[in-house]
């Protein structure tokens, strides 16, 4: 060889550990099922699952509760200050964001409580169903279990109705209302008075022109009258409460249960007309106002926003 001729070099030795460069395969779709419907459908159950046992929202489309709780108030609530209900319990489910209802054929799991609602807590609860209703009437005139049991069977079945109010009697209270009369810019204004064991409450306009209640050392405002040009009759002073005043009771709460009335007094289906509701069926204590919407998303009303319900 020439010493000009340079030796051709040797060839590379791998090296012992190394492994061959795998292509990755291209991505593949993964298809509406696993990309969108079941992604969806697993956050739907953990949300329905939350609201359920931990905390819920509720919107308000009524005015049973005006001027504490207004229409188109959407009211956070917790689940847990009275007790605790396992996911998935209760007369109806709903499908959050889309409010869609439907009765709970497994509505038979037992909850745990640890504590129960107090005079003035605004609380949300299931109304009782017509079954329980009819059943409970037929008792009432003293019909045998079997039979009163029957007759409820053979009602129209109605899976019950969340309602929000305010829990204004408790276990063993003794609770009456009946019309009343109280000076308003020299003109009379016609009321229900509230009493409750053998103490009425007291009532006074405030600064806001707005009635006030004060019973056992509960404060709220209620309200009577929707329009306000017929609460100042022109009448004679101290005549006749107006037919609208509600009378009601005297009544017994029964151990275990509780009554609840709307602060909107004359405009509220409340327990003077389904009775007084079990502790069971009470899902939760109202704590403030995340939100309110007055008619649209479009719509808000930011003074209402985050505005708290504790007193």
């Amino acid at each position: 060889m020439s010493e000009l001729e340079t030796p051709a070099p040797a060839a590379a030795t791998a090296a012992p550990n190394a492994h061959p460069r795998r292509h990755r395969p291209p991505a593949q779709n993964p298809g509406l099922w696993k990309g969108w419907i079941r992604p969806f459908l697993v956050v739907i159950l953990v949300v329905t699952a939350l609201r359920s046992s931990l905390v819920d929202w509720n919107d308000v489309p009524t005015g049973s509760m005006i001027p504490t709780i207004a229409i188109g108030d959407r009211i956070v609530v917790n689940k847990l200050a009275y007790g605790f209900n396992p996911p998935f319990n209760g007369p109806k489910l709903t499908i959050p964001l889309v409010n869609i209802e439907w009765d709970n054929p497994a509505d038979t799991l037992p909850g745990f409580y640890w504590s129960s609602p107090k005079r003035s807590d605004i609380v949300t609860f299931w109304k009782p169903s017509t079954q329980q209703l009819v059943y409970e009437a037929a008792k009432r005139k003293g019909l045998a279990e079997a039979e009163a049991r029957d007759i409820s069977a053979a009602s129209k079945y109605s899976g019950g109705t969340r309602m929000i109010k305010r829990v204004v009697a408790i276990a063993g209270d003794v609770i009456s209302m009946k019309p009343a009369t109280l000076d308003h810019n020299g003109k009379p204004y016609r009321y229900s008075s509230l009493t409750l064991n053998d103490e009425t409450a007291t009532y006074h306009f405030d600064d806001h022109d707005q009635l006030v209640e004060t019973l056992l050392g509960d404060t709220r405002i209620i309200r009577y009258i929707r329009n306000p040009d017929i609460r100042r009759l022109d009448e004679v002073k101290n005549g006749p409460p107006s037919a609208w005043a509600v009378t009601f009771g005297p009544f017994t709460v029964p151990e275990g249960r509780c009554l609840m009335i709307g602060d909107n007094r004359d405009n509220s289906a409340d327990g003077r007309q389904f009775g007084p509701v079990e502790i069971s069926q009470i899902t939760g204590k109202a704590k403030f106002v995340a939100a309110s919407f007055d008619g649209s998303f479009l719509s808000p009303v930011w003074s209402r926003f985050f505005k708290s319900l504790n007193f």
